[in-house]
């Protein structure tokens, strides 16, 4: 089938350009494998394709679902769809149709590209478009799973603590305890935003000042300059806490 994907992307440009509703009426089935050409072909996103995120959202977000729970499994690096459900207002719609599932549908063995990638931008836009109380229920079921990986749990944890600081602080304090390792992974990684990696290390009442010193040396030999502003902020509000 992926012989004919580009003249058939060509034509639903064509098609589209001419007259809209010779896109946005094809039926769900012939819809469903344009959206799957598009996902699986390297190229910007044409105006067809943005009209359906809009006016078919429903489709877009059947496809992307199987789409990603596919190349996760195969544990392929680069998954497309993935970052503008979190960073893309135009991608409301398809969020709010394909979170529950894909959430639900991540392992809790990733390889480590998929938790800081594809992970953290489900759960980003899980804190935009989800509700509260479904997204904890989610969270409390893959907390439950024991055999995680550190670093996503603490992805999950922190989601949670984003939502709920009172009901997941004390979880997400004894997990990371003293590592290093895991300070890294809930300061360094994008999941977390700085005020609310500030805040709970902050609770946390680091006993060891030089914890803060190894990340900031981390990040130095590491290359993530960017994070050291924010490492130095959460040092230095730490200092003024009780």
């Amino acid at each position: 089938m992926h012989y004919i994907r580009q003249a058939c992307l060509a034509g639903l440009e064509e098609r589209y350009n001419a007259d809209p509703s010779q896109v946005l009426d094809l039926s769900d089935e012939a819809l469903e494998k344009a959206v799957a050409f598009q996902y699986t072909y390297v190229s910007d996103q044409k105006d067809w394709f943005r009209a359906c995120v809009r006016e078919r959202p429903d489709v877009v977000a059947k496809v992307l679902i199987k789409h990603v729970i596919m190349l996760v499994k195969a544990k392929k690096e680069h998954i497309e769809g993935i970052y503008p459900l979190a960073h893309n207002d135009e991608y409301a719609s398809v969020a709010r149709c394909a979170l529950v599932r894909l959430l639900n549908a991540f392992p809790t063995r990733a390889i480590k590209k998929h938790v800081s990638g594809v992970l953290d931008d489900l759960l980003k836009a899980a804190l935009r478009y989800m509700r509260d109380e479904e997204l904890k229920s989610i969270i409390d079921k893959k907390l439950a799973v024991k055999r995680m990986d550190a670093t996503q749990r603490i992805y999950w944890l922190a989601a949670g603590f984003i939502i709920d600081s009172r009901l997941y602080e004390r979880a997400l304090r004894t997990f990371v305890g003293n590592s290093h390792t895991r300070y890294k992974a809930l300061l360094l990684s994008s999941a977390t935003d700085p005020a609310a990696g500030s805040f709970v290390i902050g609770r946390m009442r680091v006993a060891c000042p030089t914890s803060f010193e190894c990340l900031l040396r981390y990040a130095h030999r590491s290359g993530r300059v960017g994070n050291i502003g924010s490492l130095r902020r959460c040092r230095q509000q730490i200092s003024f806490m009780p």
